[in-house]
């Protein structure tokens, strides 16, 4: 699988990839593990995951938010390109579902 991505994507793309997919890979995990656990492993199986307040959820998810921008944001500036464009879309928030510390974090892209 390496070397079909190395031809496919060339040894810079794939070095590139490589580095966001080590940041960004675990943030995912993390985000959709506390989505889960709020909501639908809580609806499941309540006795294993107690079910939790809105205002518990936002906590839970603020710590992610806190400890997963600034990395993230350190590797689409330092990876240019497609990721400073994705950079300006989370700082522009288009699509309204950005959090307020990247949205503030991510300014310097626009």
């Amino acid at each position: 699988a390496y070397q079909w991505a190395k031809e496919a994507l060339g040894e810079d793309g794939l070095e590139r990839l490589i580095k966001y997919d080590r940041v960004a890979i675990p943030a995912i995990v993390q985000y959709k593990w506390v989505e889960a656990r709020c909501g639908k492993l809580s609806r499941l199986a309540p006795l294993l995951f107690p079910p939790v307040s809105e205002e518990e959820e936002t906590a839970r998810f603020a710590v992610l938010h806190e400890r997963w921008a600034q990395p993230l944001f350190d590797i689409f500036m330092e990876l240019g390109g497609f990721y400073y464009k994705s950079g300006q879309k989370i700082a522009a928030n288009t699509s309204g579902v950005m959090p307020k510390l990247y949205i503030d974090l991510f300014q310097p892209f626009l």
